[in-house]
């Protein structure tokens, strides 16, 4: 019977033959300790720590895949559905209006859905490519002005990277001379001249917090301040998934604030403007306001903490790393622990069962970055007048949301350990 830690436990092919060298001469095979490259023993070790080393592998994805906490990919995917009837939010498309202008003289043109792209070129020279969503049929006059109109375009690559497209950028249409696009500028609203907003795929990060918050639900009735939050996370097509709902009735009796962010940022305001209607429509029979004029539902922007910044009583870490490993490994390990990190801290903070609510606990903080290979010593300081390593709090008035420094270099010291 092996235990969990054996099952995820696994060797390189070196230490494979080692372990098979030791086996088969404890058994009397006392030539195989011999065995040199070319011989038929070397190449039966070699193979037989190849198959070993991959069955190694094999039990220890499994078993790993297997725990929700630790599963990843394709593989929490699949127990988020079966065991939570959670489904990760795929990468959906930007879709926005574009001005289309065609010169006289021109041949007309019907183009299909699909068969116009456009390019539009940004500050920072990269392309964006658009594709029609409905039929368009182009009609030159024979002389004078040139024909315009206004068209709705689909991104061809899902996520959000089509979402910084500027106004009034001006873009390349393929294949049609004489044909030129704009963005509509619409002063009002940012983003005004998108219709629906592109996402990026949701992160394993953000699918882990969904399950782990579903727990209360398994088994009973689905809770109102559960309610709202997928019917949040639902609106909003995945875009605002990591929410704090405030049910102390904070306005009054009847009312609710929920505070909104994603993963890894707070909510825009135009994120909250796109649902905030027909989340007030979803509760109390269709009475969305109270008295008239309070919402009874109010939405958010959770209140940004950076990590690191004056106020958050953490602010700057030094880590001490093995001389074995080099900066650029450590650094790149750190950062990316620290993200997962970050992204298992909800908002509003976590809550213990010793009472202690809406932190964001720096012990675990400083445990997460001890588990990465090469760290050795981890040391926390902070400016005058605050204790260093205190937990951060996450909580009223005003429930917050803990996001990353721009740079965390800009926190972090790395010194190289001589011992």
């Amino acid at each position: 019977m092996y235990t969990y830690n054996q099952l995820i436990t696994t060797q390189s092919e070196a230490e494979a033959v080692a372990e098979l060298k030791q086996v088969l001469t404890g058994s009397g095979f006392n030539v195989i300790t011999d065995a040199k490259p070319g011989t038929v023993a070397y190449s039966l070790l070699m193979l037989a720590s190849k198959i070993y080393v991959a069955g190694q592998n094999q039990a220890a994805t499994l078993a790993t895949n297997s725990v929700e906490k630790t599963a990843e990919a394709d593989f929490l995917t699949a127990i988020s559905d079966s065991f939570f009837n959670n489904q990760r939010f795929g990468a959906t498309q930007t879709v926005g209006n574009v001005f289309l202008s065609y010169a006289a003289g021109r041949p007309s043109k019907t183009f299909s859905p699909g068969g116009l792209q456009v390019n539009f070129t940004a500050p920072n020279t990269v392309q964006y490519g658009f594709t029609n969503v409905n039929q368009i049929s182009l009609v030159p006059p024979s002389s004078g002005p040139p024909a315009t109109g206004t068209f709705s375009f689909r991104a061809i690559t899902p996520g959000s990277g089509p979402s910084t497209v500027l106004f009034a950028s001006t873009g390349s249409v393929q294949t049609v001379p004489g044909l030129t696009v704009t963005i509509p500028y619409n002063g009002a609203l940012l983003l005004g001249w998108q219709s629906s907003l592109g996402l990026d795929a949701e992160v394993d990060p953000s699918l882990h917090i969904r399950n782990e918050t579903k727990w209360s639900t398994l088994a009973a009735v689905e809770t109102p301040t559960s309610r709202v939050t997928n019917a949040i996370v639902s609106q909003s097509l995945g875009a605002l998934y990591d929410v704090y709902v405030d049910a102390s009735n904070p306005r009054g009796p009847g009312t609710l604030d929920v505070y909104c962010s994603s993963a890894t940022a707070v909510a825009t305001q135009f994120q909250i403007d796109q649902i905030s209607g027909s989340i007030q429509q979803l509760f109390f029979n269709g009475a969305g306001t109270l008295g008239g004029t309070s919402p009874r539902v109010l939405l958010k922007p959770a209140t940004a903490v950076v990590f690191g910044a004056a106020g958050s009583g953490n602010e700057t870490v030094t880590i001490y790393y093995d001389k074995t490993y080099t900066l650029a490994t450590v650094t790149q390990n750190v950062e990316a622990a620290l993200t997962t990190w970050l992204g298992g801290i909800p908002t509003g903070g976590k809550t213990y069962a010793s009472g202690v609510a809406n932190i964001a606990d720096i012990d675990d903080f400083i445990a997460t970055l001890y588990s990465v290979a090469g760290v050795v010593k981890v040391k926390i300081t902070s400016t005058p007048g605050v204790s260093p390593g205190q937990d951060i709090d996450l909580g009223p008035p005003g429930f917050k949301k803990l996001v990353a420094p721009t740079l965390w270099s800009s926190v972090i010291t790395y010194v190289q350990s001589t011992r």
